[in-house]
């Protein structure tokens, strides 16, 4: 498999993975939201809430995929794996 596969695969991989992440980060805000400011807030709040809640699950995830990334790449294994560094 050659070094751009690799890459196309790891980018796929964690395109896929950014999506799901921020879908659950998404998802949990928005339940947090239903059991506790939902019934103090008016309804037209909700574009407000959802604008919110989804900066909020892009900064989550954000730092998520930051956290994974430098474990992935902390023995260098991932590195080695798309071609960045010479193998051992």
């Amino acid at each position: 498999m050659g070094k751009g596969t690799r890459a196309a695969i790891f980018m796929a991989a964690a395109s896929l993975g950014n999506i799901v992440v921020t879908g659950l980060f998404f998802a949990i805000l928005l339940w947090l939201y239903s059991v506790s400011l939902a019934k103090i807030l008016p309804a037209q709040a909700i574009v407000w809430v959802l604008m919110v809640c989804f900066v909020l699950s892009m900064i989550g995830t954000v730092l998520v995929y930051r956290k994974v990334l430098a474990t992935l790449r902390k023995d260098g294994k991932l590195d080695r794996w798309l071609g960045f560094k010479p193998g051992r």
